[in-house]
């Protein structure tokens, strides 16, 4: 009795506990341990089962007691994979000391239900969550004591201790009595630890177990499958696969796991034994001396065996009876797999590092980068390898070839790395040439930078005639896999070729020539020339100029094409011989409309006469004649999707209940707004207005009656349909700038959207657009908003199915406001629902248009792509106009892109618009991670061009073709699989030329939003970045480095809360995004873009 009351009161004490941890402190975590006078109890993690908290590292113990087991029964499981999980450990107290050692981590949603202990054994649960994903229910556990039976006992005992020291180097058989399980499958786990390394043999195992194996360390990685040595099977077993497995390092982790579906009532004996051996792991000699044209293999540590931890060889080479002016040595990379970063094999001369190779990328790299053979020319050769103390992988197979410099081939740069230091602001220039007979050469540079307190960026024009067998690397600091660097290829006609690009604030600057092969007759002999000059950042410099006759110079702002900087002041004084005028040609201004200004003034001072003076982004025509220039800059920033004249409207498929809401919330940009939105009324017809006023920092919503406003669509079996119904747009007029942001939401439909409203500047005459998935064979509707309220307009709409012409419609009709418009059904008359469908619009007036579908998925088809399910989604859109250009003109400075799979699945791109006959093929080229040098996509006119991002992580786009308006097909993928999206939502998405700078208003839901935006070097220090004047290194947020066109760009994503009005400032170039999911239920979700500055 005195027994079963002290169960029931410490039971008792950590329920109430556990109810308070529940309730009003959810997210605290105090260590939980359960005696050994408790037989049984349950616990669970903070928040089950809604969902748990971010950063918590929670511990559960199960104190062991004298002769029993503990047997935890996992009732129910789902963390975020990888990112959360639980950590088993058991625990034993030997000679008076506490140890443990891990025996099992569970993660994701499919971890083991039952844990057993060993016998006499306890038991530690340790939870641990990061700062990204808590939206999953948790965990609930149950656990038991069993009394351990008797040895004769056919039933389940419990594990074994799992500790065993290996001290012998005599074989020693590792047995264990398995018998049967009556409550379910069950694994139990040993470590083995020695003072060198082991060996295991295992030549018998029973069908119903499989048998894993890690060295110790690798098993304290948060995905230990990843990193296992082995998974040893039956059927392997048979096949003589295991006889000898050697660790690498002094400790063995293994995990036997059983299944009761194979078990008899039989003892089953396995044949597994162990023993000490000496490590295999061996640096290789201090001094490698070669013959001449000798070829020696050249293997990390333990090959073909995964390689050590914790090693640093060196190797230095050498040919015997050869100058060490006269060698060079020739080396082919076979295989090459290292933990990334901090395990590496380091080509050198003597001290200096040349190339840094790491990854498992490396020998891909070396096919694609035509690196067969690599050529190492120096006095002073060697090689090091380096491991860390984590995990090992299976490290690199290589052939050394000694062999003797021709004097033709020798490097002009030296037998080492070349080291050029720059002694002032001053341009380098160099060049070296090479006979097509040389076959194999590799050559270095590097540049150190001038000693200088000013930040900086260097300019290169590179000039060559290389052929497909050579590059040119130029990069920021080591050449490495991972260090972003400017690629030059050489070409199939070996023409001379010259390129023009920024390096910004290097350490040093590498350069690297390589030639996999010799060339053929056909090509001339390789010429390079290099010309290097530092840019002094934000400093305007050489203010004074000379004008000549018939001679065009070029005058930028400071750091262009990149951002000018804040707080500027530069004066150019620009003078021209006597008799002659200074004739200004102004092509490009892009600054903050009235506040950064571009002033021109006749004279040689600034307190002359104004004859010319640009702000905002404009591209003059016509020359200006003066005999003076002064610049004034300074630096902030607004969008010019943020305007005073607006028309939109809202559109419903017809399911509409008008039970929801319509709704516009107004956002001024400086002060105060009085906005007036004139309309149509449904019931009866007539135009009436509204007159509103907006407050500065204020959330201003304005709801409409939405009996009167909404669009109700209709589907019709007509191919291409147009109907003509009461006029749907609404027009907005404001007095002063705002940012308008629609909002449509309908519960009954589960229908929601929101958007960005864009300034009647933005409207065009042409459009051409790939419509999203939809599983089904109606594609959605189009809407036609002709901006002018009093005009008759004309409308040509083509559609294309599968980049084939389908249907064309030709509309003529009166826009006037109060008349009826047009709206267009996009339903084939077929069942059929995998098609894609293409839409090119041509006014005669400028328009915008609002695509509007119901029946969004992630596929067109209900295949595996959806999923676990393909819900369907409403989605709105607001396509961007195509920009015409002239035929073959590339676009200058080219139009550039970036963005991560998190929250995209596909792009979707349109091409650019040229009049009259035309042959030019339009392309993109399209770079990631993995692939820096780009790869060529065509953008076809009349099909649908996508980019998925289901197969890389981030991608960057690069246009010279002409501007082509990009959209995100935006999806909030479900976890663990990644596939099945809970919410899908369309916008625009800016080039990199269209971010904009300083302070962008915008406006989230109470809960689940997030702003996502992309943002250059200097709009990537959370310090100098405020979210609701609160700086960013104050809140939670992400961040991922992107290295793309020669820069590093962030793209950060912040958890926000709170429905209403936010403020984002940022004194660099970014794009900003809001992106919400759980609308109504589990499958919605809304997305738009904060603001951009559309490229003229």
């Amino acid at each position: 009795m005195f027994t079963l009351s002290i169960f029931i009161v410490t039971y008792l004490t950590y329920f109430i506990q556990a109810r308070g941890l529940d309730n009003d402190f959810k997210c605290q975590c105090s260590a939980v341990t359960f005696t050994k006078d408790v037989p049984t109890a349950s616990f669970k993690s903070n928040g089950f089962p809604k969902e748990y908290c971010n950063h918590q590292d929670c511990d559960f113990e199960i104190e062991a007691k004298e002769g029993t087991y503990i047997i935890v029964h996992v009732e129910h499981f789902e963390l975020e994979p990888t990112h959360d999980y639980v950590e088993v450990y058991q625990t034993q107290f030997t000679n008076g000391q506490h140890i443990e050692i891990k025996i099992e981590i569970l993660s994701g949603t499919s971890p083991i239900h039952t844990i057993v202990s060993a016998n006499g054994g306890g038991l530690r649960l340790h939870f641990h969550t990061d700062s990204t994903e808590s939206d999953y229910a948790g965990f609930r556990m149950l656990y038991n004591r069993a009394p351990i039976p008797n040895q004769t006992d056919v039933y389940f005992r419990g594990c074994p201790l799992p500790f065993i020291n290996v001290t012998s180097e005599q074989v020693t058989p590792l047995s264990m009595h398995l018998s049967h399980l009556r409550v379910s499958d069950y694994a139990c786990s040993f470590q083995l630890n020695s003072t060198s390394a082991i060996e295991l043999s295992v030549t018998s195992l029973p069908s119903n177990v499989e048998m894993k194996v890690w060295e110790t360390e690798s098993f304290q990685s948060t995905n230990p499958e990843k990193s296992k040595m082995a998974t040893i099977t039956h059927h392997k077993v048979e096949q003589g696969l295991y006889t000898n497995l050697r660790s690498r390092t002094n400790s063995v982790t293994i995990r036997f796991y059983f299944r009761i579906a194979a078990l008899t009532n039989t003892t089953m004996p396995m044949l597994i034994t162990y023993k000490k051996i000496v490590n295999p792991c061996q640096c290789f000699p201090d001094v490698f001396e070669m013959n001449l044209n000798q070829e020696v293999s050249y293997t990390s540590p333990g090959w073909p065996d995964n390689y050590c931890n914790e090693l640093n060889c060196k190797t230095n080479l050498k040919i015997k009876n050869v100058d060490p002016n006269e060698w060079q040595f020739k080396i082919k990379i076979h295989k090459f797999g290292m933990e990334k970063d901090v395990d590496y094999l380091n080509i050198n001369n003597g001290e200096y590092r040349i190339i840094q190779l790491s990854s498992e990328e490396v020998e891909e790299t070396a096919e694609e980068e035509n690196l067969a053979f690599f050529i190492l020319q120096s006095t002073e050769p060697n090689l090091y390898f380096r491991s860390d103390h984590s995990i090992t992988k299976a490290g690199f197979n290589i052939t050394l070839i000694a062999q003797k410099i021709e004097d033709k081939c020798r490097c002009p740069t030296g037998p080492s790395r070349k080291q050029l230091e720059f002694k002032e602001a001053s341009s380098l220039n160099f060049n070296f040439s090479f006979p097509n007979s040389c076959q194999n050469i590799d050559c270095f540079v590097n540049i150190s930078k001038f000693d200088t307190e000013l930040a900086h960026h260097f300019h290169f024009v590179l000039k060559e005639n290389m052929s497909p067998m050579e590059h040119v690397i130029v990069t920021k600091g080591e050449i490495a896999k991972n260090n972003e660097g400017k690629i030059r290829f050489g070409h199939a006609d070996n023409t001379i070729t010259q390129d023009e690009f920024e390096i910004t604030d290097p350490p040093y600057t590498m350069i690297w020539y390589h030639r996999a092969e010799a060339k053929l007759d056909i090509y001339n002999e390789t010429k390079i020339e290099i010309n290097y000059f530092p840019v002094l950042h934000c400093d305007c410099i050489n203010n004074t100029f000379h004008a000549t006759e018939g001679v065009w110079n070029k005058l930028t702002s400071p750091d262009y094409p990149q951002s000018y900087c804040n707080d500027l002041d530069c004066l150019y004084h620009i003078t021209s011989d006597e008799g002659y005028n200074v004739v200004v040609n102004v092509t490009e201004v892009k600054t903050e409309a009235r506040h950064d200004v571009l002033a021109i003034f006749n004279g040689p001072f600034n307190n002359g006469t104004h004859i010319g003076m640009f702000y905002g982004i404009t591209y003059p025509s016509g020359m200006i004649q003066s005999s003076a220039i002064s610049l004034f800059v300074t630096l902030e920033g607004s969008a010019d999707t943020d305007g005073t004249d607006f028309v939109f409207s809202f559109t419903s498929n017809f399911a509409y209940s008008f039970a929801g809401n319509t709704s516009v919330i107004v956002i001024p940009t400086k002060r105060d707004a009085h906005c007036t939105f004139k309309y149509t009324q449904k019931s009866n017809s007539k135009v009436t207005s509204i007159q509103m006023t907006a407050l500065y920092g204020k959330t201003n919503e304005f709801f409409f009656d939405s009996r009167e406003i909404v669009m109700n669509t209709d589907v019709f079996r007509d191919p291409f349909s147009d109907t003509a119904v009461s006029d749907f747009r609404i027009f907005a007029a404001c007095n002063q700038e705002v940012k308008l942001i629609g909002k449509f939401f309908d519960q009954y439909s589960s229908s929601a959207d929101i958007f960005l409203i864009q300034s009647t500047k933005n409207a065009g005459n042409k459009f051409n657009f790939g419509v999203p998935p939809q599983f089904s064979s109606s594609k959605g509707f189009i809407s036609i908003l002709p901006v002018q309220q009093y005009q008759t307009i004309s409308i040509d709409v083509s559609s294309y199915i599968n980049g084939t012409f389908f249907a064309k419609k030709t509309l003529n009709y009166d826009a006037s406001i109060g008349k009826n418009q047009h709206y267009l059904s996009i339903s084939p008359n077929t069942e059929e629902t995998d098609f894609d469908v293409t839409i090119v619009v041509s006014a005669s007036a400028p328009i915008f248009l609002s695509y509007v579908t119901p029946w969004v998925t992630s596929s067109n088809f209900f295949d595996d792509s959806c999923g676990k399910s393909c819900y369907m989604n409403y989605v709105q859109l607001t396509p961007m106009p195509v920009v015409t250009k002239q035929c073959n003109v590339q676009l200058f400075p080219a139009e550039q892109r970036i963005i991560t799979d998190d929250y995209t699945s596909k792009l979707y791109v349109s091409p650019p618009n040229v009049e009259g006959v035309c042959y030019e093929n339009f392309a993109l080229i399209l770079y990631n991670k993995n692939n820096l040098n780009g790869e060529y996509k065509p953008i076809e006119s009349f099909e649908t061009n996508t980019i998925s991002l289901e197969t890389t992580s981030e991608i960057g786009s690069l246009s010279k073709a002409g501007q082509m308006p990009m959209y995100r097909f935006g999806s909030i993928m479900q976890k663990p699989d990644m596939v099945t999206s809970v919410g899908h939502f369309a916008h625009y998405v800016p080039s990199i030329q269209e971010w904009v700078t300083g302070e962008t208003h915008f406006y989230t839901l109470e809960n689940n939003c997030v702003i996502e935006f992309y943002a250059d070097a200097i709009g990537s220090i959370p310090t100098f970045i405020e979210l609701d004047k609160k700086p960013l290194s104050t809140y939670d947020y992400e961040r991922k480095n992107m290295h793309y066109f020669a820069n590093t760009y962030s793209r950060f994503s912040v958890k926000i809360s709170g429905e209403g009005l936010h403020t984002f400032e940022n004194n660099g170039n970014y794009v900003l995004y809001v992106v919400c999911d759980k609308l109504f239920w589990k499958y919605g979700a809304v997305g738009y873009v904060g603001g951009f500055n559309k490229r003229k």
